[in-house]
């Protein structure tokens, strides 16, 4: 929740590949950092580093800064996602090999010695950029940042940036209090049909595809609407948010699930994605507001 905007700070005042770096470097410490736990306060100590572990935000940085905003950059952050559910289906086997060859914790080890390949990558496959390491902000695109939080709310401020957030979350925040990936369709089943495990097949198609369209769709727009230097923070931003529900959502679903049952999870759902599609209709983006690139 605070690693965020954090990180996304640093892409503004270091440049993307600073960040990278430091987001694949953060992910090895934390990994041996927590291979030599041995007891409470040094696997405290461990999660430190995991505040600059945010590699889907430093991606998606990334890719917006080297394509261009609408189709391109939407493709793009659409094939991202499909590496990320890639990985979860391999990264298990994996896992369990390192658990078969070397133990328990061998994971952690081969975990923090991948870390070094993306950045052999990012270094010998990436062109390096003059504003790499130095992105200045001039007068057109605002002023220069000065208090961190302060800075936040003048990007949230701006022109459309609102509204998108208000349409990703409608329909991702009860799905992030659920612990599940539910669209409207999909809330209106879990509501109305599901009653054997068997329906989950035919519920599941509808959630996957909505919400990875939702939030493709999002935050493709989200870096069009902001400063090329502006873009980190404001995906920072869209992550912190998911995070503080994710802090909240326990208690506040829990309490939902024990007074009134689990129809009170989806209908809820129901309602953020209707509010969604709403603002949709009522409050769409104005074209006008996207950003080229400065290079344009």
């Amino acid at each position: 929740m605070v690693g965020g905007p954090l990180f996304g700070y640093v892409i503004q005042k270091f440049g993307i590949r600073y960040a990278l770096h430091l987001c694949y470097l953060s992910t090895m410490l934390s990994g041996l950092a927590l291979f030599f736990s041995f007891d409470y306060y040094s696997l405290l100590f461990s999660r430190i580093p995991v505040v600059f572990m945010h590699g889907q935000q430093a991606h998606q940085t990334l890719l917006s800064a080297l394509t261009q905003p609408g189709k391109e950059k939407t493709s793009a952050f659409g094939r991202m996602g499909l590496t990320f559910g890639i990985g979860f289906i391999f990264v298990p086997i994996f896992s369990i090999a390192a658990t078969k060859i070397g133990g328990d914790l061998a994971p952690l080890l081969v975990s923090a010695a991948l870390c070094v390949l993306p950045s052999v990558v990012l270094e010998t496959c990436i062109e390096r950029k003059s504003n790499e390491h130095d992105i200045s902000v001039d007068e057109s695109n605002g002023p220069a940042p000065q208090i961190y939080f302060t800075n936040v709310v003048r990007i949230l401020q701006k022109p459309g940036v609102l509204n998108v957030m208000a349409k990703k979350n409608g329909g991702v925040i009860p799905f992030l209090m659920i612990i599940a990936v539910l669209n409207v369709v999909g809330y209106t089943l879990f509501t109305l049909v599901f009653f054997n495990f068997w329906m989950l097949l035919v519920i599941m198609p509808f959630v996957s595809l909505g919400m990875s369209v939702v939030a493709t769709c999002s935050d493709s727009l989200l870096t069009a609407l902001v400063e090329e230097s502006e873009q980190g923070i404001v995906l920072g931003t869209a992550t912190s948010l998911n995070s503080l529900v994710r802090t909240f959502s326990p208690l506040f679903a829990g309490s939902l699930l024990q007074n009134y049952g689990f129809q009170s999870l989806t209908l809820l759902g129901v309602f953020g994605s209707l509010l969604a599609i709403g603002l949709m209709i009522v409050s769409p983006v104005d074209e006008n507001l996207i950003k080229k690139h400065k290079t344009e």
